[in-house]
Order: C-alpha cells, then sequence, then structure tokens
C-alpha cells in the first residue's frame, strides 16, 4: 500500500512541507467597504492626507494607483470614492469617512491604524484556528505551514478511512477554483498519485479553501493564497491570480515559474545584491536564467554563503521555517511634525500618542492576558539624530494595572526629562511605545515566588533569556558565512557609509532580507545599504504592522524588542515608525533587516 511521502527531495528541493501564503485582497479597502456598507464593485480608495495608501480592484481598473494624490486619482476616476483613515488630535479620533467635506490637519493629527489592526486580528484569530503554525508576515498577509494537518488528512485517505483526493476536492468546490495551478491550467486530480509531492498540494489547496470560506463568510473579506513546498514559492504564486482566488505550485511548473520571474522580484534581490547580480551577469534577467551560471562561478564571484544561496534561490529552493509571531513584542506610536519650541505643544503631542498606545495596551491586555514591563519615550530635536530613554512602566489604577493616558503622558514625560534640558525643545519627533511583556497570572506568581526558599526558587528559575540578537548573528554566520578578507573591510566601510544616509533617506523592502543577501551586498562594495520600508509619511507604516523596532543613541544601537544593544559604527540615529517588524543588527560585516516595513532616519 502507498506511504504518504515524507523527507522528500526532487533537484535539491525538500518537498515533505507545505506551506502557504494567504494575502488579503486590498485589505484597508475591504475594511472601509465593511464598516461603511459600501458595494464592493464601487471604485474606493484609502487615503493618508493627500495620498492614496490603498486602492481597489475596481479603482485599478480604471487606472488609480496607491501613491497617486487624491486630485490625480479623481481626474481618471471621477466615481473614486475617498475614504480618510482615522486620525488622532488632542480633540480626541477622527474616525475618517466618504464624505468630500471630511477634512484633516496634518499639523494637528496623528494617523491611527487601530481600524485595520482590529480587522487583521480578526483575521489572523480564524487562521490560527485552522493552523497552529501562523506567521504574520505584515497587517495584511500571513504564512501557514500546514504539513502535519497534511499529513494527517493523507493517512486517512492512504488508509481507506476517508474520502478520495478527488472527492476531498469536489466537497470544497469546483476543481477550477481549487487546484488552480501557476501556469493558469488546472491540476488534474485524477491523476496525481497518493506518493507524490501533487498529493500535499491537493490536500492542502482543500484546507486553504476551506479557510477562505471561513473568513469570508465571518468576515466578509476575500483572500488570495500561494500553496507550495516553501515560503518563497508561495509568496509568489499567492499574487498570480488576485484577486480572490489561490494557485498552487507544483513541481513540475516550478522550472517554468523561476524562467518568468524577473530576477529583481526574488526576495533578497531587489537591492543592491540584485543590483550586483545583474552588474556582474548582465544577461541574468529572470531568475532562470541564473542558472545559467554554476554554483562554483557563483562563488567564486561572491562568496561560498552567497553563492549557494544565490544558486538554491533561482532554482526556487527556500528552506525557511515558519515561526509562529502572532503576538506583537512591542506597541509604538510615533509622530514626526514641524519643531515645537513649547513644552505645552510637545505635552499635546504626547497626549495624542498615549491615546493610541493606551487603546493598544487595553486591547493586548484583552487578547493575550499581559502587561508591558517598559515605557519608552523617544525624541528628535534639530540635529536628526533620535534619543530614546526607557524604564519601568509604572502601574495603574486599572485592575491589571494598566495606565490610564493621563498617566501614561506623565510617565512619557518623566522618561523625556532625563534629556538634557536645553536638548528637549525644540523638538520635531516624538515616539512613545510599550515592551518587555509579561503574562498577568505570572505578576501574581512572582510576588509569592519570594517567600519560596532559595533552593526551590532556583530549581524553578527560567532558562535565561534568548538574545535574539546574538541570534541574528548566529544565523548570519552560518548562512552566508562571514565574507573573508578583503571583503570584510569593504563591508565595514559599507555599513559606516549606510550609517551615514539614516539621517535623511527612507528605505524599502518588500519582505524580509536573507542575510546572505545584506552580506553580499556590503561584500559588493557598494557605498551603502539600503532597507526601503514603505513609507508615505513617518507616523504610519501603511498596513505592514509587526512587533519591534531600533532606537539609536550615541553609538549604540538599541532594540526596542528587548532593550539590547550593539555597536552601530558610527551609525547616526535609527528610529522605528508606526507598527513596526523590523529588527536591526549592525555587525562589523554590514547591515541585516529582518521583518517588513518602517523607517530608518
Amino acid at each position: 500500500m502507498s506511504q504518504p511521502a515524507g523527507g522528500r527531495q526532487a533537484g535539491g528541493r525538500s518537498l515533505n512541507r507545505v506551506v502557504a501564503h494567504l494575502d488579503l485582497d486590498a485589505f484597508y479597502c475591504q475594511v472601509e467597504h465593511r464598516r461603511l456598507n459600501i458595494a464592493r464593485d464601487v471604485p474606493l480608495a484609502v487615503q493618508q492626507w493627500d495620498g492614496l495608501i490603498a486602492v481597489n480592484y475596481p479603482a485599478r481598473a480604471a487606472g488609480v494607483r496607491r501613491g497617486d494624490r487624491t486630485a490625480v486619482a479623481k481626474g481618471k476616476c471621477p466615481d473614486l470614492v475617498l475614504v480618510h483613515v482615522e486620525t488622532i488630535s488632542s480633540d480626541g479620533r477622527h474616525p475618517g469617512s466618504d464624505d468630500p467635506a471630511d477634512r484633516h490637519d496634518r499639523q494637528r493629527e496623528k494617523v491611527s491604524l487601530d481600524r485595520y489592526r482590529t480587522a487583521s486580528a480578526e483575521i489572523m484569530a480564524i487562521f490560527s484556528r485552522h493552523c497552529p503554525k501562523v506567521e504574520r508576515a505584515s497587517i495584511d498577509e500571513a504564512y501557514l505551514d500546514l504539513t502535519q494537518q497534511v499529513q494527517a488528512e493523507l493517512k486517512r485517505v492512504v488508509g481507506g478511512g476517508g474520502p478520495s483526493l478527488a472527492e476531498l476536492v469536489d466537497a470544497e468546490g469546483t476543481r477550477d477554483s481549487t487546484l488552480l495551478a501557476v501556469d493558469g491550467s488546472v491540476l488534474d486530480v485524477d491523476k496525481v498519485s497518493l506518493d507524490s509531492p501533487e498529493a500535499s498540494l491537493v490536500v492542502g489547496a482543500v484546507l486553504i479553501a476551506r479557510l477562505r470560506k471561513a473568513v469570508l463568510d465571518e468576515t466578509q473579506f476575500t483572500v488570495s493564497a500561494g500553496i507550495s513546498h516553501n515560503k518563497m514559492l508561495s509568496k509568489q504564486a499567492s499574487a498570480k491570480h488576485k484577486p480572490n482566488r489561490q494557485t498552487l505550485v507544483p513541481t513540475s511548473s516550478i522550472d517554468d515559474m523561476m524562467g518568468h520571474l524577473p530576477l529583481r522580484d526574488v526576495r533578497g534581490l531587489g537591492g543592491k545584491l540584485g543590483e550586483a547580480v545583474s552588474r556582474v551577469f548582465p544577461d541574468a534577467t529572470t531568475a532562470k536564467d541564473l542558472q545559467a551560471h554554476s554554483l562554483e562561478e557563483l562563488k567564486r564571484t561572491f562568496n561560498d554563503g552567497t553563492g549557494t544561496w544565490l544558486w538554491r534561490v533561482c532554482r526556487g529552493m527556500d528552506d525557511e521555517q515558519v515561526s509562529p509571531n502572532l503576538k506583537p513584542k512591542s506597541l509604538l506610536a510615533f509622530k514626526s511634525f514641524r519643531p515645537v519650541r513649547k513644552m505645552e505643544d510637545l505635552e499635546r503631542w504626547l497626549g495624542v500618542l498615549a491615546e493610541e498606545v493606551c487603546d493598544r495596551m487595553q486591547a493586548d491586555t484583552e487578547a493575550h492576558r499581559r502587561r508591558a514591563k517598559t515605557l519608552m519615550a523617544q525624541h528628535r530635536g534639530l540635529s536628526g539624530a533620535a534619543r530614546s530613554r526607557s524604564g519601568p512602566m509604572p502601574r495603574g489604577k486599572d485592575p491589571h494595572g494598566l495606565l490610564s493616558k493621563d498617566e501614561l503622558v506623565a510617565a512619557g514625560l518623566a522618561l523625556l526629562r532625563k534629556l538634557p534640558e536645553d536638548e528637549l525643545l525644540p523638538c520635531s519627533r516624538i515616539g512613545m511605545g510599550a515592551q518587555d511583556f509579561e503574562d498577568i497570572d505570572s505578576q501574581t506568581a512572582s510576588i509569592t515566588s519570594y517567600f519560596k526558599p532559595a533552593a526551590a526558587t532556583a530549581a524553578a528559575a527560567p532558562a535565561p533569556a534568548k538574545d535574539h540578537h546574538s541570534s541574528n548573528l548566529q544565523k548570519q554566520q552560518r548562512a552566508p558565512k562571514r565574507p573573508a578578507e578583503p571583503e570584510a573591510r569593504k563591508s565595514e566601510a559599507a555599513a559606516e557609509s549606510a550609517s551615514a544616509s539614516f539621517a535623511s533617506k527612507k528605505m524599502r523592502t518588500a519582505a524580509p532580507i536573507p542575510a546572505a543577501a545584506a552580506a553580499a551586498a556590503a561584500a559588493a562594495d557598494q557605498s551603502r545599504i539600503e532597507i526601503d520600508l514603505d513609507q508615505e509619511d513617518d507616523d504610519t507604516s501603511h498596513g505592514h504592522g509587526g512587533s519591534a523596532g531600533a532606537a539609536a543613541s550615541g553609538s549604540s544601537l538599541k532594540c526596542t524588542e528587548c532593550g539590547k544593544e550593539r555597536d552601530c559604527s558610527g551609525m547616526s540615529g535609527a528610529s522605528g515608525s508606526g507598527e513596526l517588524v523590523a529588527v536591526l543588527v549592525v555587525a562589523r560585516w554590514g547591515l541585516v533587516g529582518r521583518g517588513g516595513k518602517g523607517v530608518l532616519q
């Protein structure tokens, strides 16, 4: 009797995993369609100040694009409905509407993404209910590792205790909607052998079809998805037939998919490393073109780690694991403004941030039964250098010890007053964040632990907290390896040069940057490494939420996730913006960005 395959390999590819990438279709717009009860066929865009940050598909069909100014967008599509994001001012919250008379003052208001964060949490809860391994990639997308569920379902099919593969598919809907392949064909389930890699993908497609239906039924939101044997291929596939479709990547389609995938669209090759590869190999315009260059040639041109990574990625190979991360590691709010020179103006802005952070702390406590132990406040004067101060989070009168808005303002102001008095004003930017969480139940336990005998306390002591900076560096050293001299010296210079541009540049990456990509970019003797972070305005991350930021002070980079510090190699300033995913590690041989989006300056 055939058995479900496990640990399978084909052409160096691991085929024993089933990974899905799910992406909400024009998510911000869907949230507004539901909130305002606007028909889905009406062209709609979400605006922030005078620019568009989300555009639905009917509006895209009329030529409207993300980033368009509102007047330009209206010129393209006169029937376009514009909805401004929610804002917060000292007068309270301003929800935003589709009323053309709705006006917002950028100099007195701060953007809030709470509406979309709440909807995102709603979606992620459904994802986690259907799959135990969910990695939130941004506010509107996630990776799911379906391997265990797929294997369990396949055992039922193989053992005769459940329906056949064809019956599984037919029970979920039409085959062309469930088994659409990346090349536009429909996988013929009747010809799929139970011991083939495609059998796992078929079951994964059935599970994702069920999940997408649950999301639609419970939230009215549509989701596109990609299903393959790794994260890279699934990410590419989810965008192939949007909106509201799911796409499979059978092993037989991978080579053709690589042949149509522009090299610069491969994750990790959109920046300096991609430029270096294109310069050295101008003939390689697609991922498959790069396959013409041998492993030895790629290693010789770059280094062992980077060469190996390039050789694998251009063949659709990716071993990156799905890492569950649904609990944010920090709750951050930032606002840049015209320099203020009076304390009452600074306190007013601090109150605006405090209202947002208070609301988010309350929601986080309700969702995860935990409380932040550390409060962070950040300040930027006219010099452009951001300075942060942090301290223990005071306990408020709330049953869980949460602070009120006024209490949070007072605590934040106390932190800012730790700065030299002559540097506090004028101020052009402030930030506030709650981080370093502990479970509410553990707070009581920690008090009673003082009354335990010393030996018992030692025996019950938890393992030391993991230093995520050290972990990142260890990963970086494993793959790729640290560039050998003289590349290391070049990389060191590149990191120092990169730091000089942070104060004035916003930089962007559409996805996590593999360590190999960052190290190779530095080794390629580029003048700077850029991480472009998808920001229109630096008080919101435009949907790519997450959990950590970095704040520079003096010559060290302090992570707002854990408070650890690392040498900045002369970096003048780095700060998180909005709800960040970026975790920055400055090593002697370059800069690695992990996570998604934020602003460096």
